[in-house]
């Protein structure tokens, strides 16, 4: 339950709030379903080398999920409806190797590993899409939506020749975006943005590393990362003098002046204290 519509009683018209539905029940709820099917394989040599690998391919259905195709005209535009109805496919494979042998008292250890994992939503309940790369449905969960970035500007030219960006004034130095709809009007706005190809969640996990031994000494070291990955850098402010703080000259340094090699865009001011680098970034 949350607040409501108000409406007054009584001769001084006093209002009295009420209350109103949030979320509703839902209908028929039940359990997620997962359909999987695997293969492994486990190769020991020689005692002293051991690989192992695993793969693996999952279907689930009935995820809860939030539905988004119900026009607001059914009156549910204010709740959250929510029906056992989503499907997402998953597929991967984990794979290690170690190896270990002993030289005398000297003792030795290899070892790496690596895991592939790459989702995929299946349905999720979404309107028509004007464009279809603005659709959910085959990107990845937790995919990151946006512009995509051509370069900077570099000069009031090259402004007057690009599309139109709509949604804030344009300087040399700001960041230049795709027009997806080209075919349909010369303008960036808000049917440009789309799925960018990357999740906060990495595709990749891998790891190696080494462990020496001797007597009741050892040594070990271990390394390890990720790759196929999203990392949003967006809205950052510098705080400047009356904020706390002066900004830097090391931290501008690589701020757009007049080179298109800088690595980051013209800053913005955003308030009478505040500097505003604006980008949009992923990287792997």
């Amino acid at each position: 339950m949350g607040d409501g519509g108000s409406t007054g009683f009584g001769l001084n018209g006093s209002w009295v709030g009420g209350k109103t539905e949030r979320i509703l029940g839902v209908e028929n709820l039940t359990w997620e379903k997962s359909y999987k099917t695997g293969i492994g394989l486990e190769i020991g040599l020689w005692n002293k080398l051991n690989l192992i690998f695993d793969g693996f391919a999952e279907r689930r259905k009935n995820i809860l999920i939030r539905r988004q195709s119900i026009s607001s005209i059914a009156g549910y535009n204010s709740l959250f409806v929510y029906a056992n109805i989503g499907e997402m496919d998953n597929k991967g494979m984990d794979a290690s190797i170690e190896y270990n042998d002993k030289f005398g008292e000297v003792g030795l250890r290899l070892f790496g590993n690596v895991t592939y994992s790459r989702n995929k939503i299946v349905f999720a309940d979404e309107p028509v899409r004007r464009y279809g790369y603005q659709s959910m449905t085959g990107t990845r969960f937790g995919e990151y939506q946006g512009h995509i970035a051509l370069g900077y500007f570099t000069s009031k030219e090259e402004i007057e020749s690009a599309p139109q960006q709509k949604f804030s004034p344009v300087s040399p130095g700001d960041i230049r975006y795709k027009n997806l709809n080209a075919e349909d009007d010369n303008i960036i706005d808000p049917y440009d943005r789309t799925y960018l190809g990357k999740s906060w969640f990495p595709s990749w996990l891998y790891g190696a590393g080494f462990s020496v031994s001797y007597k009741n000494f050892d040594l070990s070291l271990f390394f390890q990362g990720v790759a196929d990955v999203g990392i949003m850098a967006n809205g950052s402010e510098i705080p400047g003098k009356g904020m706390g703080s002066m900004v830097s000259e090391s931290s501008l340094f690589r701020v757009w002046e007049s080179t298109p090699t800088i690595p980051c865009p013209l800053l913005k001011t955003v308030g009478p204290q505040k500097i505003h680098v604006r980008m949009l970034t992923t990287r792997a």
